[in-house]
């Protein structure tokens, strides 16, 4: 009979442990369940969140527009950045922005669009249709800072990076035919010397109308899309009046003001003294090389006119000798770290890394004008240079 009771005991404090056992299960079950998965915390105080796709398209711009929805809360900022995380250059920088492309893309209500450049996510020489760029997309909070401070290089902590990587799933994004015929055809449309040296000497040897042929020939660019182009004062569209692409712009008579304006893509947008010579007391320059992008407007202000000559943005130019304009690092300069030096007159040395310096060849602390910086330049980068003359040097 003792047994018997004990055995009972037994099978009780069994079924007992069972039960238990059952609960803290169920328990673990319904807190997994519960587990909000979109979300991730970071040690520096910040939480990323996972964001769903719902549409993506190219716009007027060949930039790729997403909108979406996340669990994120209102004001969190978007985040794109490159989905190779062994690229050091480029994994960690944003390529995001808002439709205005001066500031973050935030979540309003759940949803949220966003702005991609393709040459901001991941350079390539040469963008092929229907190539695939890898991106990680998400929403982040306790991310403080100006969009132009993540936009330039990889300054996330490694703990972000590490915490993107583990707990976000890449998202493929399409190059489109316009795309890639936009971003090619910039400035593709430089002659080269050869060319020309063998126009010059076809053009010799020929009878006087077949003279006049390669005279008019030589007139177009290699690439039919853009030619060279003379403007007159006044206001001219892109796309309407003249080719988009990369030109070396210089005056036919006169100096003044030009300028152009896209307020879709204020990036590409300059301004610049222009004239027959150069003019330090004023910051005047001889020639100003730029990009045209569709929906620009152009304004010739003061000059007779200028003359528009296609060149390439991809070819490397002799970085100890850089005039005015726009460059892409990557490109016509190759990527790296330098020492900037003012070489012929004054003016703002600026890129898209976050440089924006005043500088001349003499320094001016009242102007806080300086004769020298040292910068990193990564590739997509653009550098932009007022002043007649500066000189690259590689660190």
């Amino acid at each position: 009979m003792g047994n018997s009771g004990g055995s009972s005991r037994k099978k009780l404090w069994i079924s007992i442990s069972v039960a238990v056992l059952a609960v803290l299960l169920l328990i673990t079950i319904i807190v997994a369940l519960n587990r909000d998965e979109s979300k991730f915390s970071v040690k520096d105080g910040q939480t990323i969140y996972k964001v769903k796709v719902t549409s993506t398209k190219v716009n007027d711009t060949s930039d790729w527009e997403i909108k979406g929805t996340t669990s994120a809360p209102d004001g969190a900022k978007l985040f794109a950045t490159y989905g190779d995380k062994t690229n050091d250059e480029e994994y960690g920088v944003n390529a995001a922005s808002s439709t205005s492309l001066t500031s973050w893309s935030t979540v309003r209500n759940g949803k949220f669009t966003m702005i991609v450049s393709p040459l901001f996510l991941h350079y390539e020489k040469e963008y092929k249709s229907g190539k695939n760029i890898s991106a990680y997309l998400f929403a982040i909070t306790g991310l403080s800072g100006k969009l132009s401070e993540y936009s330039t290089e990889p300054k996330i902590s490694n703990d972000l990076k590490s915490a993107i990587a583990k707990n976000i799933k890449k998202t493929n994004l399409s190059i489109s035919d316009s795309q890639a015929s936009y971003y090619n055809s910039l400035g593709k449309s430089e002659k080269s010397s050869s060319s020309e040296d063998s126009d010059e000497s076809t053009s010799s040897s020929s009878s006087e109308s077949s003279s006049s042929s390669s005279e008019k020939s030589s007139d177009k660019s290699s690439n039919s899309n853009e030619t060279a182009k003379d403007l007159t004062t006044g206001t001219w569209s892109v796309g309407k009046d003249f080719d988009k692409g990369y030109y070396k712009i210089t005056s036919t008579g006169g100096s003044g003001n030009i300028s152009t304006t896209n307020s879709s893509s204020s990036d590409f947008n300059f301004s610049a003294i222009l004239g027959t010579d150069v003019d330090n007391d004023i910051g005047q320059v001889n020639s100003y090389t730029g990009f045209f992008l569709k929906n620009t407007e152009f304004e010739i202000s003061g000059l007779q006119g200028v003359h528009l000559e296609p060149v390439d943005p991809t070819k490397e130019i002799d970085i100890s000798n850089v005039s005015a304009g726009d460059y892409i690092v990557g490109g016509a300069i190759p990527a790296g770290r330098y020492t900037i030096s003012a070489v012929q007159g004054s003016g703002n040395v600026t890129s898209t890394s976050g440089l924006n310096e005043i500088m001349g060849t003499q320094t001016d602390s009242d102007d806080n004008q300086i004769s020298n910086t040292t910068v990193n330049l990564k590739s997509g980068d653009i550098l932009t240079t007022n002043l007649q003359e500066i000189s690259l040097t590689k660190k």
